[in-house]
Protein backbone atom coordinates (compact mmCIF):
# COMPACT_ATOMS: atom_id res chain seq x y z
CA UNK A 1 0.00 0.00 0.00
CA UNK A 2 3.01 2.27 1.00
CA UNK A 3 4.23 1.48 -2.54
CA UNK A 4 0.94 2.28 -4.68
CA UNK A 5 1.00 5.66 -2.10
CA UNK A 6 4.39 6.86 -3.11
CA UNK A 7 3.96 6.36 -6.70
CA UNK A 8 0.53 8.14 -6.23
CA UNK A 9 2.12 11.39 -5.23
CA UNK A 10 5.07 11.51 -7.68
CA UNK A 11 2.75 11.17 -10.68
CA UNK A 12 0.85 13.86 -8.53
CA UNK A 13 3.66 15.76 -8.42
CA UNK A 14 4.67 15.76 -11.76
CA UNK A 15 1.21 16.47 -13.33
CA UNK A 16 1.07 19.63 -10.77
CA UNK A 17 4.41 20.31 -11.63
CA UNK A 18 3.92 20.71 -15.55
CA UNK A 19 0.37 22.27 -15.31
CA UNK A 20 2.05 24.78 -12.82
CA UNK A 21 4.99 25.37 -15.49
CA UNK A 22 2.63 26.05 -18.13
CA UNK A 23 0.62 28.40 -16.72
CA UNK A 24 3.92 30.69 -16.19
CA UNK A 25 4.88 33.04 -18.83
CA UNK A 26 7.53 31.78 -21.81
CA UNK A 27 10.64 33.95 -21.14
CA UNK A 28 12.14 32.83 -24.32
CA UNK A 29 8.96 34.14 -26.20
CA UNK A 30 9.37 36.91 -28.14
CA UNK A 31 8.22 40.05 -27.51
CA UNK A 32 6.55 42.21 -29.75
CA UNK A 33 7.32 46.43 -29.55
CA UNK A 34 5.95 49.43 -31.00
CA UNK A 35 6.95 50.22 -34.69
CA UNK A 36 9.31 52.87 -34.53
CA UNK A 37 8.76 56.39 -35.50
CA UNK A 38 10.25 56.68 -38.97
CA UNK A 39 13.40 58.94 -38.92
CA UNK A 40 13.34 61.02 -42.24
CA UNK A 41 16.96 61.63 -42.73
CA UNK A 42 19.07 64.58 -43.85
CA UNK A 43 19.77 64.99 -47.44
CA UNK A 44 22.78 66.43 -48.58
CA UNK A 45 23.23 68.94 -51.02
CA UNK A 46 26.01 69.51 -53.34
CA UNK A 47 25.12 72.15 -55.68
CA UNK A 48 27.24 73.06 -58.80
CA UNK A 49 28.25 76.51 -58.51
CA UNK A 50 29.81 77.36 -61.79
CA UNK A 51 32.92 76.69 -63.98
CA UNK A 52 36.04 79.29 -63.87
CA UNK A 53 38.80 78.46 -65.84
CA UNK A 54 40.09 74.28 -65.28
CA UNK A 55 37.75 74.77 -62.54
CA UNK A 56 34.45 73.67 -60.82
CA UNK A 57 33.31 75.51 -58.08
CA UNK A 58 31.19 73.23 -55.50
CA UNK A 59 28.81 74.79 -52.41
CA UNK A 60 28.57 71.75 -50.39
CA UNK A 61 25.10 71.54 -47.71
CA UNK A 62 25.05 68.90 -44.95
CA UNK A 63 26.94 66.10 -43.76
CA UNK A 64 28.42 65.26 -47.65
CA UNK A 65 32.13 64.50 -48.87
CA UNK A 66 32.70 64.92 -52.37
CA UNK A 67 35.53 62.07 -53.71
CA UNK A 68 37.27 61.83 -57.14
CA UNK A 69 40.26 60.22 -58.21
CA UNK A 70 40.23 57.88 -54.83
CA UNK A 71 42.67 60.42 -53.37
CA UNK A 72 41.08 64.05 -53.88
CA UNK A 73 38.00 65.06 -51.33
CA UNK A 74 36.01 67.72 -50.61
CA UNK A 75 34.61 68.45 -46.61
CA UNK A 76 33.42 72.24 -47.33
CA UNK A 77 32.29 74.12 -50.06
CA UNK A 78 35.21 74.79 -52.88
CA UNK A 79 36.92 73.84 -55.89
CA UNK A 80 37.22 70.90 -57.87
CA UNK A 81 40.43 71.46 -60.60
CA UNK A 82 39.20 69.37 -63.56
CA UNK A 83 43.07 68.33 -64.28
CA UNK A 84 42.45 66.08 -61.68
CA UNK A 85 39.29 64.26 -62.83
CA UNK A 86 40.71 61.34 -64.32
CA UNK A 87 38.67 60.25 -68.40
CA UNK A 88 39.32 57.37 -70.63
CA UNK A 89 42.74 58.90 -71.73
CA UNK A 90 44.01 58.94 -68.04
CA UNK A 91 43.24 55.22 -67.81
CA UNK A 92 45.37 53.92 -70.93
CA UNK A 93 48.00 56.43 -69.27
CA UNK A 94 48.05 53.75 -66.02
CA UNK A 95 47.71 51.01 -67.64
CA UNK A 96 50.22 51.24 -70.65
CA UNK A 97 53.82 52.21 -69.53
CA UNK A 98 55.06 54.05 -73.15
CA UNK A 99 53.01 56.08 -75.30
CA UNK A 100 54.17 56.79 -78.97
CA UNK A 101 53.73 59.72 -81.18
CA UNK A 102 52.65 58.65 -84.82
CA UNK A 103 53.37 61.88 -86.43
CA UNK A 104 56.82 61.96 -84.79
CA UNK A 105 57.34 58.23 -84.39
CA UNK A 106 59.07 58.85 -81.23
CA UNK A 107 57.77 57.49 -77.61
CA UNK A 108 57.59 58.31 -74.13
CA UNK A 109 57.08 57.19 -70.37
CA UNK A 110 53.68 57.51 -70.04
CA UNK A 111 53.96 59.50 -66.99
CA UNK A 112 56.09 62.14 -68.11
CA UNK A 113 54.18 65.49 -69.63
CA UNK A 114 55.37 64.59 -72.89
CA UNK A 115 53.54 61.69 -73.20
CA UNK A 116 50.07 63.71 -71.76
CA UNK A 117 51.20 66.09 -74.43
CA UNK A 118 50.65 64.08 -77.43
CA UNK A 119 47.50 64.34 -79.45
CA UNK A 120 44.71 62.48 -79.18
CA UNK A 121 44.62 60.99 -82.55
CA UNK A 122 47.94 60.51 -82.95
CA UNK A 123 48.69 58.54 -79.80
CA UNK A 124 50.25 54.94 -79.25
CA UNK A 125 49.77 52.95 -76.50
CA UNK A 126 52.92 49.77 -75.37
CA UNK A 127 53.20 47.56 -73.23
CA UNK A 128 57.19 47.72 -73.64
CA UNK A 129 59.83 49.12 -75.06
CA UNK A 130 60.62 46.35 -77.09
CA UNK A 131 56.93 46.29 -78.38
CA UNK A 132 57.48 50.07 -79.57
CA UNK A 133 60.79 49.81 -80.86
CA UNK A 134 59.10 46.93 -83.05
CA UNK A 135 56.39 48.85 -84.03
CA UNK A 136 59.22 51.39 -85.67
CA UNK A 137 59.20 54.00 -83.22
CA UNK A 138 62.35 55.89 -81.40
CA UNK A 139 63.05 55.66 -77.74
CA UNK A 140 62.70 59.44 -76.45
CA UNK A 141 65.45 60.47 -74.07
CA UNK A 142 63.34 60.24 -71.26
CA UNK A 143 62.92 56.58 -71.85
CA UNK A 144 65.70 54.74 -69.96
Amino acid sequence: MKKRYFIFWIILSSIGGFVLGMAQENPFEEEILPEPIPIKPEKAVVEFSHFSGDSLFLSLKGNVRVIWAEEHFLDESGEIFLGQVPNANDLQFLRYPFVGNANTMKFYPSTTSWARGVKVPDRRFFETKEAAILAGFIPSKSVK
